[in-house]
């Protein structure tokens, strides 16, 4: 393998996870560079991945509002059991402001990290483009997955002598059994659902190289 890079393409997911701490091997592949392998990402999943952000945020403080709610109804109640009720929910209350609090300040510690480290974001070109409309109209996927998918496929065509791999755990649209999976393994990408295979591949590559 030696004079092989192991390319690991990530997308929106992968941020999320991190930012949600939903994978504790996420944040691995933050300090990964050569020669143990390159972390390549579409530029447009960091705007996809602050807008999901927002929308989670959003939901959270609704998730309150329902909270308070509930919290009002069971106060109402003169019975012993619907007043322990209401000061749990008050304590619920308390946990999700913390939470809510909490949040930017992790999407702000990850972007950080993001841009100060050695992922490759990929920017969109007009190819990039062209070929995300083609996908759209041949695969049922959305307008976003199909950037994503472009993006990659475009990276990934000119680097055919290196390991590529695609990592997602949105396996519903990106999956090994999808559309848009066979259209990376045609492409000699490997798909990958979970990031502890990437550590695991990225091991056993370094290994071979050694």
């Amino acid at each position: 393998m030696a004079g092989v890079l192991l390319i690991l393409y990530v997308e929106t997911h992968w941020i999320l996870n991190c930012v949600l701490h939903q994978d504790t091997d996420a944040t691995r592949l933050l300090h990964l560079g050569e020669p143990d392998g390159r972390v390549c990402m579409p530029a447009f999943c960091v705007a996809e991945a602050i807008a999901r952000f927002r929308t989670l945020e959003g939901e959270a403080r609704s998730f309150r509002e329902q909270l308070k709610g509930k919290r009002r109804e069971a106060g109402r109640m003169d019975l012993a059991v619907a007043q322990r009720l209401a000061v749990a929910l008050e304590t619920a209350i308390r946990e999700q402001d913390l939470l809510i609090q909490t949040l930017p300040g992790e999407l702000g510690t990850f972007m950080d990290q993001l841009f100060s480290g050695g992922v490759e974001r990929i920017p969109e070109s007009h190819e990039i483009v062209r070929r995300s409309n083609e996908l759209v109209e041949t695969l049922d996927v959305s307008r976003g997955d199909a950037l994503v998918l472009a993006t990659n496929v475009e990276h990934a065509s000119a680097r055919s002598g290196d390991l590529r791999t695609f990592l997602s755990g949105n396996t519903k649209d990106f999956g090994a059994s999808t559309p848009a999976g066979a259209v990376l393994r045609g492409m000699g990408v490997k798909v990958l659902a979970r990031t502890s295979d990437a550590l695991a591949l990225i091991a056993a590559t370094s290994c071979r190289d050694v």
